[in-house]
Parts: structure tokens; C-alpha cells; sequence
């Protein structure tokens, strides 16, 4: 049986802002700085965009918009900075809604987490504790995954969809089921500026010989650098 994944999750369509707020940081017990002082993300209005990051991966210009079954790699990816934070948000969204999102406990933390995990997948080291720990831990405070019915459009039927309620547990579910599918091809995108991961080849949108995740900016950047070559 398939298992149908959604979670229909919101972008800020003016981008993402790093605010310096005081007092004690969400989770900790006591303050990073002298002044309490500690980073925070907020949209910067309430104008939003939604996108489904479970969904199946179409072209990068669809509409409506695609999955992104590889989000975690791009995730896990990140420098631990500032900039890189503000560069996934504006592009994926938050991690999650309802409250100030730290900097360090939300955000550093998860890349950390996220990409310790793939080491330890590639390395061929991953126990099943080393899961079970984690899963727990990307999970808590998220809220619960719900069972839902969506139509299909097809004579009228309905298919059983497993609900994620925010991205950071998508990224999770994502992790698990790369996990469970070793021989998925994929691919990082060749414009340093954008590394984003994508699946390539039979069953998806990509050709076996893309080298980009299919953006427009990185489409055109790999053509520029062609034509670059074929002047030397």
C-alpha cells in the first residue's frame, strides 16, 4: 500500500526577517547574552503563499508549484548563518507557525541534527535507535500527524492522506523515506548559489542529464557557463 503524504505549508510572499528580541531563548533555561538578548525569524507580513513540500516533484516553474522530496539534503546543507537561514526561508518557508522562531534553538540545532543523521546513513552506521532517538526529537513540540480523505478526482473516490503538520516534520518524513529507498537518483544543483537537491530520471520531471534543479536563475546560469567554455 501507498502511503500519501501532504502538508500544505505556507510561504511569506514578502520574504523573512531576523529580529534581536530580549529575554530568556524559547527552551533554554537561561539567557545566551548578559542581556538575554538571542535572534529570532518572523515573516515579514501575512501575505501567503502555500505549496505542498510532500507533493510529487514537478518542473521547478509548474503550477501549481511541486514537491520537494529532497528538501531535507538542501536543509541539512546549510551553513549555520544567518544568511543561509533567511535564503531557505524566503524560498521554503518556516519550520514551522505560531510562534518566534530562534535562531539558534530552532534552526542551527535542526541543521545539525538533520545533517548528522545523512553522515551516519552514508557511512553505513545508522542503528535503529539512532531513529528512534531522533524522530522523537525532530518531532517534539511539532504537534501530531493526522489521518485524513482527499479526492482523488477520479468517479468521485477518496484517498487516505497522512497529514504532516509542519515542515520540519517534513523534512523528518522525507529523511525516512530516502532511508527506505536507497537507490533514489538524485542530485545537487551545480549553481553554487543555489545547491538545491532534486531527484532526476524515470518517474520524475528531471532528465537524467540535468545538471540544475530547474529554476529559471540556475537554468540560465548553467547556460552561461556553457557558453563560457565554448569561447576558451
Amino acid at each position: 500500500m501507498t502511503i500519501n503524504f501532504e502538508c500544505l505549508w505556507p510561504i511569506c510572499e514578502d520574504g523573512y526577517v531576523i529580529e534581536t528580541v530580549s529575554g530568556p531563548e524559547k527552551g533554554k533555561g537561561s539567557i545566551l547574552t548578559p542581556e538575554g538578548d538571542h535572534r529570532v525569524l518572523k515573516p515579514a507580513s501575512n501575505r501567503n503563499s502555500v505549496y505542498d513540500p510532500m507533493a510529487p516533484q514537478r518542473a521547478a516553474d509548474a503550477v501549481p508549484r511541486g514537491g520537494e522530496p529532497l528538501l531535507f539534503r538542501t536543509f541539512a546543507d546549510l551553513h549555520e548563518t544567518e544568511d543561509d537561514v533567511i535564503r531557505f526561508a524566503n524560498r521554503f518557508g518556516r519550520l514551522h507557525v505560531g510562534y518566534e522562531e530562534a535562531i539558534q534553538a530552532d534552526w542551527f540545532y535542526w541543521i545539525k541534527a538533520t545533517r548528522q543523521m545523512i553522515e551516519r546513513v552514508e557511512a553505513g552506521v545508522l542503528r535503529s535507535e539512532d531513529w528512534s532517538v531522533g524522530a522523537a526529537d525532530f518531532s517534539g513540540g511539532i504537534g501530531g500527524i493526522n489521518v485524513g480523505l482527499s479526492p482523488t478526482g477520479k468517479n468521485g473516490g477518496f484517498e487516505m492522506k497522512v497529514k504532516v503538520p509542519t515542515l520540519r516534520a517534513a523534512l523528518w518524513v522525507q529523511l525516512g523515506l530516502w532511508i527506505e529507498h536507497p537507490g533514489m537518483n538524485q542530485r545537487k544543483c551545480i549553481n553554487p548559489k543555489c545547491g538545491h537537491w532534486h531527484t532526476f530520471g524515470p518517474g520524475t520531471d528531471r532528465r537524467s542529464s540535468a545538471e540544475t534543479c530547474g529554476q529559471r536563475e540556475c537554468v540560465q546560469w548553467a547556460s552561461n557557463q556553457r557558453r563560457k567554455e565554448s569561447k576558451k
